[in-house]
């Protein structure tokens, strides 16, 4: 092969890697102390997996640079997930382990409250159990011009 070919394909692979999206940053925020947030991310899906002490918890996720992943995918160590929700500022959206057909939604109004909103058509999230826990698939609609998320999971309520 000859020099020039050789330049040639060394230029296209530098064009290449250039064009590569950095994968994302984030600052996560836990409502525990005692709680761990791993984030891990390959290509366009990003991997958060939350380990939670007491099985009640928050977490705050604000994306620093980049965009949101195409796919996120929560790993819970938990047993179970009673109560589940995610919001954007805007929407919320609220489900369970077992729970059939779309989330529950939320809308915030004027004063910060989020109050139901029956007509929204919400997605459904797919919640599994698996061997090490729970995972939560989130929908792509609430990363949409979302700055951050929040979280929030509770694994049995108590009497």
């Amino acid at each position: 092969m000859d020099l020039f070919k050789r330049i040639g394909m060394l230029a296209a692979l530098a064009a290449l890697v250039a064009c590569e999206p950095a994968p994302p940053e984030f600052k996560i925020e836990a409502q525990h102390k005692d709680d761990t947030i791993r984030v891990k991310t390959i290509d366009d899906e990003t991997t958060l997996t939350i380990t939670s002490q007491t099985g009640i918890g928050r977490a705050k996720i604000v994306l620093r640079e980049g965009a949101w992943p195409k796919r996120v995918r929560l790993d819970l160590r938990l047993n179970t997930l009673e109560g589940f929700s995610v919001g954007n500022g805007k929407l919320k959206l609220a489900t369970f382990l077992g729970a059939e057909g779309p989330a529950e939604a939320f809308l915030r109004d004027e004063e910060g409250t989020y109050r139901p909103a029956p007509e929204y058509k919400a997605p459904r999230i797919a919640v599994r159990k698996r061997r090490r826990g729970i995972e939560v698939v989130l929908p792509a609609e609430i990363f949409e011009n979302a700055e951050s998320i929040e979280l929030q999971w509770i694994d049995a309520y108590r009497n």
